[in-house]
């Protein structure tokens, strides 16, 4: 991938409290002190104390469109990159023209005034554009965000918004720690958020502007240690509640939840079931499954509940032909059959947004049948040997597999209905990365897919549990981070790309790395669609050990002065008409951002495993970056 520019999109300059020139979002008003701490252990998860030092995701970046969020000196503001990039070049163009003058300032950047106390550490757009959800390291927070024109006005005040907590008595200081905010794929109209706490306590919130109680209370709450333990749907699987005696669990000190992802978008590409997954690590690297995770009402896509169907009939079909299945495997088919049953048997319905305009798409209802809770999938085996005995792991990331259009189709002669492209390519299993507080990226194959289980209705009579027949096969293992120079307190993370999802970007206090996965799952496709199956496993492990993952170093920010003063926010990537590919991070408390303008990589640049040319700096672009793709040994 080239990186075309980087630009610097903030001026030294101070600001005033009714925002200043949108080129100066970026600019702290505060004197900044040196960092001054070691490292030390993780947060404990029991919520016994108050936290003196933040050990998690910094995800203090956040886009709508082309406008941007970012939170310096614990204020949200806001500016649009399409005229911050403008700036930027108008800048530049004076200065090469030899003219001392600046440039027109025009806009300034807005101040949200959200109501939020404690540092604020992630934030997070809804997908309608309309919430802000806002995370301290226990506390959330829901703004609604005005319309972008209410932001483009001119005047440089601030904007009030109306902001609620989240959970008032749930997510406090008392209580543990909040490692993950999402909004569910599914949720209608793209307002249902998940919290994921570090106590490994799962909480879906089904918002409504017109209804506040809605922010009071998750709909659906669970706690993973007791889900581990649950016999049936009747068993007690809440969490506690704040006052409740917290002593010490063996349960919770096994299952600390450093991060949490879903494993689809909701696309009408990607399989079923992986919208409808949520994937949780631990962190020693323990890997887990909550399928299927869904709201009270829940808005799939247009391919979501026929390929549901046609995959659960199949299974129906096949099993009164095949030898008889274990236990779980039949329960399993069997509730996937109720359950798409009372699915197919609903009259969708549609739900009026807020400016009772209706939303397009069919909603529907959860099922009752087998129950809300799924069961709890996990940990994983991952058959790497002593690689992956203990992972101090940051962050998760999965790619769905792609849909079976062929399954989906039987005997049908027209998919545009369906919006599905005339030739899918990608790979039929998922892939899991995990990325560990050391830089370190692990990339694994799951050729099983994750599909719907639940607990049973009453306990079964053999409680024997049955362990999961999930296997995680390695692919490799690359560094991104020197650990001798590394921040102290390090959190890389994941970044998807909206190019492709067999892409994706990390994020650490020394830089931006891009990884692509295209080089080898077209061919590693074929071995899995091969009608012969003599030699499979020897023709995998050849195939992982010749091709490798496309590996790129996008920003480097050891060159900056203060890079080693905490772990970088989260880049944020876009795809735009006026911006291009373009990626926005920020260094030392969002202070010292860097944008870079990206090449869009082509099918056979991402096909080929060949090195890129690397190009030296220039004196007009000092900051250029364009390193050479190599692979580390395992």
């Amino acid at each position: 991938m080239a990186v075309l520019e980087v630009f610097k999109v903030w001026k030294p300059a101070v600001s005033g409290d009714k925002g200043g020139h949108r080129s100066e979002i970026f600019t702290s008003t505060k004197q900044s002190t040196p960092n001054t701490k070691s490292r030390s252990p993780r947060q404990p998860v029991n919520g016994t104390h108050a936290v003196e030092e933040y050990l998690g995701p910094t995800r203090t970046i956040a886009h709508r469109g082309t406008e941007v969020f970012v939170v310096v000196d614990n204020e949200i503001r806001w500016s649009d990159l399409a005229l911050l990039k403008d700036d930027w070049e108008s800048t530049r163009r004076q200065k090469n023209e030899g003219s001392d003058s600046e440039a027109e300032q025009g806009q300034q950047y807005r101040v949200l005034k959200a109501s939020v106390g404690e540092q604020i550490r992630q934030l997070s757009i809804s997908p309608n554009g309309q919430f802000l959800a806002i995370a301290t390291s226990h506390t959330v927070h829901v703004a609604i965000l005005p319309a972008s024109s209410a932001f483009e006005q001119d005047t440089g005040s601030p904007i009030k918004t109306k902001t609620h907590t989240l959970g008032p008595t749930t997510h406090v200081l008392s209580q543990s720690p909040v490692v993950s905010i999402l909004w569910h794929p599914c949720g209608v109209n793209g307002t249902c958020l998940v919290t994921v706490t570090a106590e490994a306590v799962v909480r879906l919130w089904e918002l409504n502007r017109s209804n506040r109680w809605s922010f009071d209370s998750p709909s659906l709450a669970i706690d993973l240690t007791k889900l581990e333990n649950a016999a049936s749907q009747a068993d007690d699987v809440t969490p506690k509640r704040m006052g409740d005696n917290r002593g010490f669990s063996a349960d919770v000190a096994g299952m600390e939840i450093v991060s949490a992802c879903f494993g689809g978008s909701g696309s009408p590409e990607e399989s079923s079931w992986s919208s409808l997954t949520l994937w949780l690590v631990t962190n020693e690297g323990d890997v887990y499954a909550l399928c299927p995770l869904l709201p009270s009402k829940w808005q799939p896509n247009a391919t979501q509940i026929p390929s549901l169907s046609a995959n659960a009939t199949a299974k129906k079909a096949s099993g009164l032909e095949d030898e008889p299945m274990i236990e779980q495997e039949k329960r399993m088919q069997t509730d996937q059959y109720k359950w798409l049953s009372e699915i197919d048997k609903q009259t969708p319905f549609l739900i009026a947004r807020d400016d009772n305009v209706a939303v397009n798409d069919a909603i529907y209802k959860r099922p009752e049948r087998p129950g809300p809770l799924p069961r709890l999938q996990g940990p994983f085996t991952m058959a790497a040997g002593s690689l992956v005995d203990f992972l101090d792991v940051s962050d998760i990331c999965v790619i769905p597999p792609k849909l079976d259009a062929d399954e989906l189709m039987l005997g049908e002669d027209d998919d545009s209905e369906l919006g599905l492209q005339e030739e899918s390519n990608g790979l039929s299993a998922t892939i899991v990365c995990l990325l560990t507080t050391d830089g370190r990226v692990y990339t694994f194959v799951d050729l099983d897919e994750i599909e719907g289980q639940w607990l049973p209705s009453k306990p079964p009579k053999n409680t024997t549990p049955t362990p999961d027949s999930h296997e995680f096969i390695l692919i490799e293992a690359l560094d991104t981070l020197e650990t001798e120079s590394s921040s102290i307190d390090e959190w890389p993370t994941f970044t998807r790309d909206p190019f492709s999802r067999y892409s994706l970007f990390t994020t650490h206090s020394q830089g931006i790395y891009f990884f692509s996965f295209s080089p080898w799952i077209n061919r590693l496709e074929e071995e899995l669609q091969s009608s012969s199956t003599a030699g499979t496993e020897f023709r995998l492990k050849v195939l992982m050990e010749s091709t490798g993952i496309l590996r790129e170093r996008i920003l480097d920010f050891n060159n900056h002065q203060d890079h080693n003063t905490g772990s970088a926010t989260a880049c944020i990537v876009l795809e735009d008409s006026d911006l291009g590919y373009f990626l926005l991070t920020s260094t030392a408390n969002n202070t010292q951002p860097q944008a870079a303008s990206l090449d869009i990589p082509t099918s056979s640049l991402l096909n080929s495993n060949e090195p890129h040319i690397k190009s030296e700096p220039t004196e007009d672009n000092p900051s250029l970056l364009l390193t050479q793709t190599n692979t580390l040994p395992h």
